[in-house]
């Protein structure tokens, strides 16, 4: 019987020892804001076109901690992501938003871009928000969706050649081409069909006639509904020729 006393007091003195280290963490611990991304961390447009171009989305942003959220800088990752904040201090509770403007490129291709959340958030000081999406073009140009000149020397032609891939399932016609400086030759003429899924070689070429930076643009009107319009740029760097030197 004193056995049993000895260890109901134990278990009895083991208890209200926890529940007073139970209250001590309570009360020695200091409210704390946190920085919560409502709906998750990924911001994801799933398939988009080249007229939706430049994306839009709004992001909220709310304090689920217990004390005044500071946010200190919003920061996207890259210069074709803005994302101005409405307000920066958050009470318990409050929300704001982040007004994302996302301009994608002329290329298909998945795209993952990035905005840093800085904040007083003691768990998580830099939070960040991933953005996606998977950008389809009727028109696709590669190897890369410009042309380059490599070598290029005051009289001598230089060539750059691009692939035009149809990825639609109904013929695509260009028209109105438009091609700067204009006495650069396209091989691709006003009336151009491309079949469904045909790829074609689309080829420009130009004699400098003078050093310095060289740059230029192509330019035609689709009859694709989801692309009414196409354009690839142009750059090169032209050297001296000692045969053409002026």
């Amino acid at each position: 019987m004193k056995r049993l006393f000895i260890i109901s007091s134990l278990l009895i003195f083991a208890f209200l020892l926890n529940a007073n280290a139970q209250n001590n963490k309570k009360s020695n611990s200091a409210p704390q804001p946190k920085l919560e991304i409502v709906g998750g961390d990924t911001y994801d447009w799933g398939l988009v076109k080249y007229k939706d171009n430049p994306l839009k989305a709004v992001v909220i942003i709310k304090n689920t901690g217990d004390a005044t959220l500071k946010i200190t800088k919003v920061k996207p990752a890259c210069g074709c992501t803005t994302a101005p904040l409405n307000k920066s201090t958050l009470e318990p509770g409050d929300t704001t938003a982040i007004n994302i403007t996302l301009r994608i490129g002329n290329r298909s291709s998945s795209v993952h871009k990035t905005v840093r959340i800085a904040s007083n958030d003691p768990q998580n000081p830099n939070k960040i928000l991933h953005l996606k999406c998977k950008i389809f073009f009727a028109l696709e140009v590669t190897p890369t969706p410009y042309f380059t000149f490599n070598s290029m020397k005051v009289g001598r032609e230089a060539k750059s050649v691009l692939k035009l891939k149809n990825n639609t399932k109904k013929t695509i016609k260009l028209s109105d081409i438009q091609i700067k400086p204009a006495d650069m030759i396209i091989n691709i003429k006003n009336g151009q069909k491309i079949k469904p899924g045909q790829s074609i070689e689309i080829a420009a070429k130009y004699k400098p006639k003078k050093p310095g930076y060289f740059n230029c643009s192509f330019r035609a009107k689709t009859s694709a509904k989801d692309m009414p319009s196409l354009y690839i740029s142009g750059y090169g760097n032209v050297q001296e020729s000692s045969i053409f030197n002026n």
